[in-house]
């Protein structure tokens, strides 16, 4: 059987687990984040889940700490028709932006980049959200995990408005 035939319970991650991670999927991701909150974010409808941290220090240390995030990046087959809408439309994605992640502890973030290297050409639009204003601890403590339950919730809204926002049409789901 192939692995991407395989039930995804028996999937294995591509590298082995450190201590502060568990095997979900074919992916090793930190321990305390919740199977629902990735299967959440994996089944978004415009956006594909890049990364997601629980946040975590650095040896001990907030040198290099790194605070809880979640980072999406639109799907390709939406980008061409976004990125043509993003001039007219900008005003209304900052203002639900501002409405699902108005706290003061969350920073949402999207930004287009143009990738350009001497082979080829990369268009991204990436959604950057993280947790800032909070010290960052290792594990996962009720503050950490409602800001994980609140800003998974915010993403599913923000995903299922946006084509909506941007002005592009799509035909989603099964």
């Amino acid at each position: 059987m192939l692995q991407s035939e395989q039930p995804q319970n028996q999937l294995r991650p591509r590298r082995p687990c450190r201590p502060h991670e568990r095997p979900w999927r074919d992916r090793c991701v930190d321990i305390h984040l919740e199977d629902r909150w990735l299967e959440s974010l994996n089944s978004l409808l415009t956006f594909d889940l890049v990364s997601i941290c629980e946040g975590h220090t650095a040896e001990g240390s907030n040198r290099n700490a790194k605070p809880p995030h979640i980072n999406l990046r639109l799907k390709d087959d939406l980008l061409a028709s976004t990125i043509r809408e993003l001039d007219h439309r900008g005003q209304d994605l900052q203002h639900q932006l501002r409405e699902l992640f108005h706290d003061t502890h969350t920073s949402a973030e999207l930004e287009f980049r143009i990738q350009i290297r001497t082979s080829n050409r990369r268009d991204n639009l990436d959604l950057r959200v993280r947790a800032i204003e909070q010290p960052v601890r290792d594990g996962m403590d009720e503050t950490k995990r409602d800001w994980f339950e609140n800003v998974v919730r915010n993403l599913q809204s923000f995903d299922n408005d946006f084509p909506e926002i941007i002005g592009i049409l799509r035909n989603i789901g099964p």
